[in-house]
Formats: C-alpha cells, structure tokens, sequence
C-alpha cells in the first residue's frame, strides 16, 4: 500500500521471479490484542490470497526479521546487546523512552517488547509517538535527562542523525536497534540466477 509502491499487478509480470512473505507478521496474530489482531487478520487473509493465486506460478518464500544489538547514534561504532543496555539503565535509574515516528509504530514496540524493552519488564519505561515521516527538530527532546536512554529504529534515526546539538549536550544515550533479515539459501540461488542472467 502507499502511492510508490508496485500494485498488486505487479505480480503479473513474467519478470517477477519469486514473491517474498514476512513470516513475523504471520506468526504474530496470536499474541495481540483485539484491535491488532484484526489488524494482523488482515494481513493474514491478504498472505493466504497470495499464496493461493500464485503459488502454482511463482515461488513463495518466508523471511525473517529479527533484532539483537542496538548501536550508539552519535558514535556508531558504539554497540551493546539488549541486556547489557537494560543493565546500563537500572545502573543509572534513568527513564527508558521508545521514539517512534511511523505509521505502524506498535511493530517496533513490539520488537522492543521482545527484547524485553516494555512497561512491564522495565519501571521507568515510556513511549513517545510522533506522526508518520516526523521531521525531528532538538524541542522535540526536551523531556531528557542526563541519565536518560532514547530507543528508535534507523528509520527515526537517520533524521535525528544530523541535529545540531551544543557539543556540550549531545546525548550519549540514543541507542538505535537495526532489523536484519534472514531468508532462504534457495531465494538466494534465485536472485543470483537473475543477476548472472543480464
């Protein structure tokens, strides 16, 4: 969905080598609640239309999403895995806030929730929910504190990546989580088959 992306169509095309579903998505509609899982009971619906018309003709495929280490904003090459970041924040008793500014921001709640990132695991723990395509501006930030930790995904932080803070006041603690994406050896064969064919 969205004016940029391909339509269903799309699919029609002899050139369209292998259709790829994300499995996360299909394995989630068992823990959300009432209004997610209709939500998630859509998508469901809209996989299983897919497979059924398209199966016979195109190759199918799962991928994965997962999350494990976030890295510092400010000083990439900073990494730290989920737990030692919850160690830092009880060590500091600052508060944790979860920065989103997507359409869907419950998926990151919910990557974050698996990393053990939720209210009910973490004391001091917020969500703070900006527009979709938010464009961040340094008042947005004015809730933190020193010991404070800032969670977003590269999607919200590569908007914040350039804000010009006092160097006195860049924040040491905005911590982003990277998604990577795990999928079949035989997708792979695929893509590197249509790569070495042109």
């Amino acid at each position: 969905f969205g004016p940029l992306r391909e339509n269903l169509q799309r699919l029609n095309d002899k050139n369209v080598a292998a259709i790829v579903l994300n499995k996360n998505i299909q394995n989630q509609s068992k823990n959300q609640n009432q209004n997610q899982n209709q939500n998630l009971n859509l998508n469901l619906n809209f996989f299983e239309s897919i497979k059924l018309q398209f199966n016979n003709r195109l190759p199918i495929f799962e991928m994965n999403i997962f999350a494990n280490n976030f890295y510092n904003l400010y000083l990439p090459n900073q990494i730290i895995s989920a737990t030692d970041l919850l160690r830092k924040n009880k060590n500091s008793q600052g508060k944790i806030f979860a920065v989103v500014g997507m359409g869907n921001p419950q998926k990151f709640f919910d990557t974050l929730s698996a990393l053990n990132f939720d209210a009910s695991q973490v004391k001091n723990f917020e969500k703070i929910i900006f527009k979709d395509h938010h464009n961040y501006e340094l008042t947005d930030f004015d809730f933190l504190q020193k010991n404070d930790i800032v969670l977003m995904s590269e999607k919200d932080a590569v908007k914040c990546r350039f804000l010009q803070w006092n160097e006195n006041q860049k924040p040491q603690n905005f911590w982003v989580l990277p998604i990577s994406v795990a999928i079949p050896s035989s997708l792979t064969d695929i893509i590197l088959e249509k790569i070495n064919a042109n």
